[in-house]
């Protein structure tokens, strides 16, 4: 029977084209089938571990629809697994209550970059808690964003004493700023790192403009007196120390208190100029009256005197005279 060529041609063609169709189909169901097992697989080894860690671990979806939790996140919210899995990661974050948007949701949405988190969460029973940790997002095999995945540690504690310690700061800069004394601190490099109010008024300088700066460049008459002596004592020693100087570029005498710090010293001053002029004219006042008084009961023996005690008395006059203006008799 004479074969038809052309059928056969045709048939064989129908045939190779179902064949090769059927082994295309095949590759490309074994590869969505072992990609979605890799998946499958790679989710399970991440539970595995989120199960064993001490830190709270979540997942979500694009949507921000909580996926997993594992038994510390859950712990630490005071939910149950069953109620997150109901819930959207969101809900769980504090800011989210007072801000109309989150970085966490909004930026995992559209597939952003991975960064690590320091926010407040609110727990089931509503106070909160602080929580540091890292957000990652997850992506198949060929980059489609999958969801998010995040590490949170509870750092309320250390959040606290922190907020505590910036509170005590606050406190302790009120009040240096409202006393009348000058205060400034220096670093290891004498180097002004603060000023207060009064400091800025008394020494005639702006906090802002030498913050930073050396006091012995600002104060070159400081080098080698016993303002600089003090400060390098009480720098090496660790020990506080009170003293008074004068200062003569500004014509005023200082009381300085100075004090060891972690990096420095700190110093608290004042000016004790008018102090130290009422306590001279009070000291040259009493000698006068001294020197007059002792005049005076001389004198009454003058009248019974002979010419020589006279004598020895005027001497003993003018050295006194002379004495209280701080000149010589000869």
């Amino acid at each position: 029977m004479p074969v038809n060529k052309n059928c056969m041609a045709k048939r064989l063609t129908k045939a190779h084209l179902r064949t090769g169709l059927m082994h295309t189909t095949t590759e490309n169901l074994s590869s969505n089938q072992l990609e979605k097992n890799a998946l499958a697989t790679s989710n399970t080894r991440f539970r595995d571990i989120a199960i064993l860690t001490l830190a709270g671990v979540v997942q979500a979806d694009v949507s921000g629809k909580i996926t997993f939790a594992n038994k510390r996140w859950c712990q630490m919210l005071g939910y149950t697994e069953a109620e997150l899995l109901t819930m959207n990661i969101s809900e769980v974050i504090q800011e989210n209550r007072v801000a109309s948007s989150i970085p966490i949701v909004n930026d995992y949405g559209n597939g952003g970059p991975n960064y690590l988190i320091e926010k407040r969460f609110l727990r089931k029973d509503g106070s909160n808690f602080w929580g540091s940790g890292s957000v990652n997002t997850m992506r198949s095999n060929k980059g489609e964003h999958l969801g998010l995945f995040a590490v949170v540690i509870d750092i309320t504690e250390r959040k606290n004493a922190e907020l505590a310690l910036q509170k005590s700061e606050a406190n302790i800069q009120s009040i240096l700023e409202s006393i009348k004394d000058g205060f400034f601190a220096l670093n290891d490099e004498w180097r002004f790192t603060y000023i207060n109010k009064a400091a800025e008024i008394q020494l005639n300088i702006n906090a802002y403009d030498n913050i930073g700066k050396s006091i012995f460049e600002l104060y070159p008459a400081l080098i080698g007196s016993n303002f600089e002596k003090n400060y390098t004592w009480v720098k090496e020693n660790k020990k506080s120390v009170t003293f008074t100087e004068y200062y003569p570029d500004h014509e005023a005498w200082y009381e300085i208190s100075a004090y060891p710090a972690v990096n420095g010293i700190t110093v608290y001053f004042r000016n004790v100029t008018d102090q130290i002029i009422s306590k001279e004219i009070l000291r040259l006042r009493l000698e006068r009256s001294r020197i007059i008084a002792d005049i005076s009961s001389q004198l009454v023996l003058v009248s019974s005197s002979n010419e020589q005690n006279l004598r020895s008395l005027l001497e003993s006059v003018f050295t006194n005279v002379a004495q209280h203006l701080k000149v010589e008799y000869f």
